[in-house]
């Protein structure tokens, strides 16, 4: 008697190899992932090892440098308070100074300058809605000596001193 054997189709076949395959590769990645893993375990326990006293001297550094800057500061604070009362508001308005801007720009609009300029600017751009009549009663150049006398008076008015006078603490005196 003859044997009868049973084909596979081709396709079923090309299926079970193809999933073989991927089985097999799963195994291998989750191979290397294992030893991937335990290989960056050991190293950076090794890094930990190696560089734990460097970063411990670093640390112990650091807070070395914060406890002194920290006295620092408190001996400042000490010197600041037993400084005469009369120092302090100079101290302190010099560092209003300091810089390119003025410290009191919120109040800019009331100087003496910025008023002129402004009105500079008025002089130049109302004259001509004036009525012809009015300015031809005008003498000549009359609205460049005005621009003229106002500039001036705002370049003069940048060196008056606007500020009001503040009082100066009482000193304290020790008995």
């Amino acid at each position: 008697m003859k044997k009868s054997q049973h084909k596979i189709p081709a396709s079923l076949m090309q299926t079970r190899i193809k999933q073989q395959v991927q089985d097999e590769l799963i195994k291998i990645k989750d191979q290397q992932h294992d030893e991937f893993r335990r290989g960056y375990e050991t190293a950076s326990k090794d890094v930990t090892g190696l560089y734990k006293p460097k970063i411990d001297e670093q640390k112990q550094q650091l807070l070395d440098q914060a406890k002194r800057h920290q006295s620092r500061v408190e001996e400042l604070k000490a010197a600041m308070q037993s400084a005469p009362a009369q120092i302090l508001p100079m101290i302190q308005g010099e560092a209003m100074r300091l810089g390119f801007f003025v410290g009191n720009k919120g109040t800019s609009w009331k100087w003496f300058s910025n008023i002129a300029f402004a009105l500079i600017v008025a002089v130049q751009a109302f004259y001509d809605a004036l009525p012809p009549e009015l300015i031809t009663s005008l003498p000549d150049g009359t609205q460049s000596k005005i621009t003229v006398a106002l500039a001036i008076l705002g370049f003069v008015g940048r060196y008056i001193n606007q500020s009001k006078p503040k009082p100066l603490a009482p000193i304290e005196e020790s008995k």
